[in-house]
C-alpha cells in the first residue's frame, strides 16, 4: 500500500503541475485577447483605418479564443483526474484504516430519522 500511496503522491503532483501549466495558458491567451481587441480598436479608430493593423488584431484575438479553449479543455481534463484520483486516495486510506467509521456510515438518514421521532412520539 505504500507503493500505492507514493503513486498516488506523484500523480498528484503531476496534476498540480499540469493545472498551473493550463492556468497559465488561460492568462497567456487571456492577455493575447486582451491586446488583441486593443489593436483592433486602435486601428479602426485611427483618422485612416490601418487594413495591416486590423488583420494583425484579427489574428490575435482568433488565435487567443482558439487557445483559450484549448486552455479551458486541458483544465477541466486536470481537474476530472484530480476527482478521481482522491476518490482513489480516500479508498487507499479506507482501505489502509478499516476500524475507522466513514462519514457515510455515521451519518443520520432519513430512515434513522424517521425511526426516531416514531420512538418519541
Amino acid at each position: 500500500m505504500l507503493a500505492e500511496r507514493r503513486t498516488i503522491e506523484e500523480k498528484e503532483k503531476n496534476l498540480k503541475e499540469a493545472e498551473k501549466e493550463a492556468v497559465n495558458d488561460i492568462d497567456a491567451a487571456n492577455e493575447l485577447l486582451s491586446d488583441g481587441t486593443t489593436k483592433l480598436a486602435n486601428s479602426i479608430s485611427s483618422s485612416a483605418v490601418d487594413q495591416h493593423g486590423v488583420k494583425v488584431a484579427s489574428l490575435m484575438i482568433e488565435t487567443a479564443k482558439v487557445n483559450l479553449e484549448k486552455a479551458k479543455t486541458k483544465l477541466a481534463s486536470v481537474r476530472a483526474k484530480q476527482r478521481i484520483l482522491s476518490v482513489k486516495n480516500k479508498q487507499l486510506f479506507e482501505r489502509t484504516l478499516p476500524g475507522l467509521p466513514s462519514k457515510k456510515r455515521n451519518a443520520p438518514t432519513q430512515s434513522k430519522i424517521s425511526r426516531k421521532k416514531k420512538k418519541t412520539h
